[in-house]
């Protein structure tokens, strides 16, 4: 596919905006949307491909993709150029694109995660234009992303708490490393921050990030998927966390890559929630060390009839 403004594109680079599902992400991406004034383009990606049900008159490339007359390849690069295309489409309107990145299809689906960097189009940028487009990471606590995702989307993903830990860890860990070497390419946010002081947050990231943002602006007017995109009014208030079960604590104390997280990015370990019962960190441990006795007994049970049995059959 041929990029009609290949000459401008090299030097037009968007705000690219990642986060993981269910962390609050859409609501930020309004908020930075309201406030700079920027182009913005949201829940975008190309991993998912067009089905043939799906009625897009003015997209024949994904039509051709649907029927499977192009490859998932072709269908990359077309994407890569029609971001490189609304780019300068926002530069000619005196203004930044700002591209809210399906962040989940690249590392958290079911699929092996990409190991683009933290962005697939922050990933694409550098690889082939040598530039790297300043990007915001907003995340929340694991285990409410977790809750949320499997309330919300029960059937996203087929792993279990551990797993989805692992893939935050792989995910987050460049971001953090990123941010620290320049605030100006990549700068953090946390959800919990931002509910307390969303203003402040909106400004500190846009003046990190060298655009230009207004201390008054109206979020409700700007729209977006998400949960949190499609609420029309201007609160801002942290949700409170959904209701969760022993065997998600019991998950989680046996997972390092959470205990990892929660180091890294200043959460309490879900086993020392202070609404937990007295002793039940104790009984939780108790039950996986009792678990792991069972699973040890059993096999010796095994073993010994197996002996028993090979005695038997080697007698006269």
């Amino acid at each position: 596919m041929t990029n009609l403004y290949s000459v401008e594109s090299a030097t037009t680079l968007p705000i690219v905006l990642c986060h993981p599902a269910c962390s609050g992400g859409s609501l930020i991406y309004r908020h930075l949307v309201a406030a700079t004034g920027c182009v913005s383009v949201h829940e975008v990606g190309h991993h998912w491909l067009p089905r043939p049900e799906d009625f897009r008159p003015l997209d024949p490339e994904s039509q051709l993709t649907s029927m499977g007359k192009l490859s998932p390849e072709d269908f990359a690069e077309i994407y890569w150029t029609r971001m490189l295309n609304a780019s300068v489409i926002a530069k000619r309107s005196a203004s930044r694109l700002l591209v809210r990145e399906h962040t989940h299809q690249y590392y958290f689906d079911d699929s092996e995660p990409t190991g683009a960097d933290i962005s697939w189009l922050r990933h694409e940028y550098q690889r082939r234009t040598g530039a790297i487009p300043p990007t915001v990471v907003s995340y929340r606590d694991p285990v409410d992303c977790w809750l949320g995702m499997k309330a919300s989307f029960p059937d996203t993903v087929s792993y279990d708490f551990n797993a989805y830990c692992d893939r935050y860890l792989q995910w987050i860990l460049p971001a953090i490393e990123s941010a620290r070497e320049s605030r100006h390419l990549v700068y953090l946010i946390k959800y919990e921050d931002f509910c307390e002081s969303s203003t402040n947050l909106i400004l500190q990231c846009a003046s990190a990030l060298r655009v230009r943002a207004g201390s008054t602006y109206q979020p409700a007017t700007v729209s977006s998927s998400g949960n949190s995109g499609r609420r029309n009014d201007s609160r801002v208030s942290r949700r409170p966390r959904r209701p969760y079960t022993l065997r998600l604590v019991s998950e989680a104390l046996a997972s390092d890559s959470y205990a990892k997280l929660c180091s890294l990015l200043d959460y309490r370990h879900l086993a020392d929630e202070p609404k937990l019962q007295p002793g039940l960190h104790s009984l939780v441990r108790t039950g996986a060390s009792a678990f792991r006795t069972l699973s040890e007994g059993a096999l010796s049970i095994t073993k010994a009839s197996t002996r028993v049995l090979q005695r038997t059959a080697n007698m006269p």
